[in-house]
């Protein structure tokens, strides 16, 4: 018992009451215990977190209908969204949200085609004013060739086009 205390770091006493107590339940670990006992088991909560990030759409109400189907006694929505919580899944939906609106595209694809024949005299012209506006590329300007910055451009216009689904 003194190694074993000393490689848990307690006392002796403290692993002679567990001993104890183990014997006494004959090394059953399903003692009684307090409270309300669950109305879900494991099987119950692996489904309704599989279900929850199959298809992360879906609210507490709809995971119980689908999960709990067939069910005599399904549980509460609570009891779902406290499933959910414990496993830190908040409650939350994803929102559905384009990342560039479709008037914001059209006018940066309609700008890219205005400027797709620039010369560098003529980048030049907007630099000495103003860089902001190509910072929206991510990439300075300053330095870069007619023939790359002009592949740069073609490039971002078919990337565009591409993701249009092509018109």
């Amino acid at each position: 018992m003194m190694t074993l205390a000393g490689m848990f770091g307690v006392t002796e006493a403290v692993i002679s009451q567990f001993l104890k107590r183990q014997k006494a339940q004959d090394g059953s670990t399903n003692s009684q215990r307090t409270g309300r006992p669950r109305v879900t088991d494991r099987n119950d909560d692996r489904n309704i977190l599989k279900t929850s990030r199959t298809n992360p759409r879906l609210t507490a109400p709809a995971i119980r209908r689908e999960v709990f189907l067939n069910s005599p006694s399904p549980p509460s929505v609570s009891t779902v969204k406290r499933r959910l919580n414990a496993a830190g899944i908040m409650g939350r939906r994803p929102v559905k949200k384009p990342l560039i609106s479709e008037k914001n595209r059209v006018a940066r694809v309609k700008w890219a085609k205005e400027h797709l024949n620039w010369t560098r005299q003529d980048w030049n012209k907007i630099l000495s004013s103003d860089e902001t506006v190509l910072h929206h590329v991510s990439q300075r300007v300053i330095g870069i060739s007619d023939d790359i910055w002009t592949q740069l451009v073609y490039e971002l216009i078919e990337f565009r086009h591409f993701r249009r689904g092509g018109t």
